[in-house]
């Protein structure tokens, strides 16, 4: 068995009151390979220009005065990737695994907010970078329901990132290939993340976002 493995672990946080689904592990070691051949790719040369870090990205959550409540860098993985050539990306290959029965069977149990998850028909991902001091305020997102996959290069350059839910209090600790899943309209906020050594390029933390709607 390598580090990840295709055993999925599931948690359910806060059951009772706006539970959370959290599986660890969740790529196995192949796949996170993959991803970050991605990842790595999208920080050389020229093809940084993809990342996104202009306050004013109408994507982003906005407090009441306009103002962005985001503070991180973005790549909308749909904006780059034609419908037709989804599967040159390892992350928009690999994440269909949320989608499979395990994990669609066991959140749909949770709440009766989520039975619809399978129901959803329409997706978009971006991936966020998080370096000194950057965050995400409380806000909720546009969507039906979200699922949130953290990475990072080990050994962590940082402390902080963690995910705190208003709703039910809790917090989720960032750990390297965890993902979250959980209804668009809780609030969720990022802490900020704090670099160990800010000389350190691409020491941060890295969210891949799923965000499932359901179109008719």
């Amino acid at each position: 068995m390598g580090r990840y493995s295709n055993k999925l672990k599931v948690e359910i946080i806060s059951p009772n009151k706006f539970p959370v689904m959290v599986l660890d592990d969740f790529y196995n070691n192949q796949q996170l390979t993959e991803i970050w051949h991605d990842i790595d790719g999208y920080n050389l040369g020229n093809t940084r220009m993809i990342w996104q870090d202009n306050s004013n990205d109408p994507n982003r959550a906005i407090d009441k005065r306009g103002d962005a409540l985001a503070t991180n860098s973005r790549i909308y993985l749909d904006q780059v990737y034609h419908p037709e050539h989804r599967y040159m990306s390892f992350i928009l290959l690999h994440y269909s695994k949320l989608m499979t029965p395990p994990v669609i069977d066991a959140y749909k149990e949770i709440h009766p907010s989520t039975r619809n998850i399978e129901n959803v028909n329409r997706d978009y991902t971006m991936i966020s970078y998080y370096k000194d001091k950057e965050k995400y305020e409380f806000h909720k997102d546009r969507a039906t329901h979200t699922a949130l996959w953290w990475t990072f290069k080990e050994p962590k350059g940082f402390t902080g990132g963690d995910l705190v839910f208003k709703d039910n209090g809790e917090t989720i600790e960032c750990k390297n290939n965890r993902m979250v899943l959980f209804p668009s309209y809780y609030l969720h906020a990022s802490k900020a993340v704090e670099l160990k050594d800010k000389k350190v390029i691409g020491s941060g933390k890295y969210t891949v976002s799923h965000m499932f709607n359901i179109n008719t």
